[in-house]
C-alpha cells in the first residue's frame, strides 16, 4: 500500500502537493480546490494483482483531465468510482453523470473528463486495466450512473470495501468475482423489448412529463390519464426502482434545473422557476433541489464551468493568431 497525506508538508505547499500525489496516484490531472483556507486530501493505493484501488479524502474539488494530460503510459485503464457521503458530477465524451452518495461510474482514463465534487471527496477508485477488463466487458458503458444501494451495484459497492480490507494479493476468486459482477450489472442494464406494463409506464411518464407544472399533481390524475388504477399506477413505478412521489420530484427538479441554466430565463426570479415546475412553496423548491443537486438554486444558476486547461487555452490562442496572420 501506498499513502500520501498532506498533513505531511506545511500548509502553504498543501496544494502542489495534492497535485503530485493525485498524479503518482493515479494519472495525470488538473485538481482544482474549492476552499483555500484548510486544504487537506489523503491517498492510499492498494495493489491486488492487475487491479488497484485507490480511497481518496479530501476537502471540495474539481478534477478536469484534458486532452493535454492523455498519453500512451497512462491510458491503458478504466476507473470504477463510487463516492462513499457525498453526491457529485462525471462529465465524459458529452455524457453527464449526477451521482448521489453509494452511486457508481465507469470512465474511460483514455479520454477527457471532469468531476464536479461540490461537498467533498470521500470515494473509492478501482483501476481496471483494459485488457483485463476486456474479459468482461468488451464494450464497457461509460459516464453511466450505475444505482448502489440494491443489486448488483451494491454488491459492487461491497467487493470494492472487500478489496479495502484484503490482503496485498487477493485471491482470483476476488477478481472473478469483481469481472462477473460488472458483466452481470452490465446486462441487466441492456434495455429489454418493452411488456405491456412497460408501455403503461412510459405512457404514464409522458403524463407525468406533459403536467409536472401542476401544483399538488396526485397519483390519481395520472392514473386517470393512463386509464388504471392508483395501486396499479404505484406497482409500475415500483417496478422501475423508483415510486411515484420520487419520480415526480425527481423530473421536477431536473426541469427546474434546465430551467436556470436557460440563459433566456437568466432574469426569472427563482420563485418563480420552482413554481413552473410544480412547487408552489419556494423554501420547499429550494430544500428539495438542494436534496438532489447538492447545492441551492441560486448556485446552482451561477456556477462557474470548468477552467480550461492553460496549454489548451494557450494553443487556442496561437492557432487564433496564425489565421489572422
Amino acid at each position: 500500500m501506498s499513502y500520501w497525506t498532506t498533513d505531511s508538508v506545511a500548509p502553504a505547499e498543501r496544494e502542489a502537493f495534492w497535485v503530485e500525489a493525485v498524479n503518482a496516484a493515479f494519472l495525470r490531472m488538473h485538481t482544482r480546490a474549492r476552499q483555500r483556507q484548510g486544504f487537506h486530501g489523503s491517498l492510499r493505493r492498494h495493489v491486488h494483482g492487475p487491479l488497484a484501488l485507490v480511497e481518496v479524502c479530501s476537502v471540495a474539488q474539481d478534477v478536469h483531465r484534458f486532452e493535454t494530460h492523455l498519453g500512451r503510459a497512462d491510458t491503458a485503464a478504466y476507473y470504477l468510482i463510487s463516492q462513499k457521503q457525498h453526491a457529485w458530477t462525471v462529465e465524459q465524451e458529452g455524457l453527464s453523470a449526477e451521482l448521489q452518495a453509494g452511486d457508481l461510474v465507469l470512465v474511460d482514463a483514455a479520454k477527457p473528463y471532469h468531476f464536479h465534487c461540490p461537498v467533498g471527496v470521500d470515494n473509492w477508485s478501482l483501476e481496471l486495466p483494459r485488457a483485463w477488463l476486456a474479459q468482461w466487458l468488451p464494450q464497457p458503458k461509460t459516464a453511466t450512473r450505475i444505482g448502489g444501494h440494491h443489486g448488483l451495484g451494491l454488491a459492487l459497492r461491497g467487493l470494492m470495501q472487500g478489496l479495502c480490507e484484503a490482503s496485498p494479493s487477493a485471491p482470483g476468486s476476488w477478481l472473478e468475482a469483481i469481472g462477473s459482477t460488472l458483466q452481470l450489472q452490465s446486462l441487466a442494464a441492456e434495455p429489454s423489448k418493452p411488456s405491456a406494463p412497460d408501455r403503461r409506464w412510459l405512457r404514464a411518464l409522458d403524463a407525468l412529463q406533459a403536467r409536472l407544472g401542476e401544483p399538488g399533481l396526485r397519483a390519481a390524475d395520472i392514473a386517470a390519464d393512463v386509464g388504471c388504477s392508483v395501486a396499479t399506477l404505484h406497482r409500475l413505478f415500483s417496478t422501475q426502482g423508483q415510486g411515484f412521489a420520487n419520480t415526480l420530484q425527481a423530473l421536477r427538479i431536473q426541469r427546474a434545473a434546465q430551467m436556470l441554466r436557460a440563459p433566456a430565463l437568466a432574469r426569472l426570479a427563482l420563485a418563480e422557476v420552482g413554481y413552473r415546475c410544480g412547487f408552489s412553496d419556494p423554501s420547499h423548491f429550494s430544500r428539495a433541489f438542494r436534496s438532489q443537486q447538492a447545492c441551492s438554486p441560486s448556485q446552482w444558476r451561477h456556477r462557474t464551468e470548468p477552467t480550461p486547461d492553460p496549454a489548451v487555452q494557450q494553443r487556442s490562442t496561437a492557432s487564433a493568431g496564425s489565421t489572422r496572420r
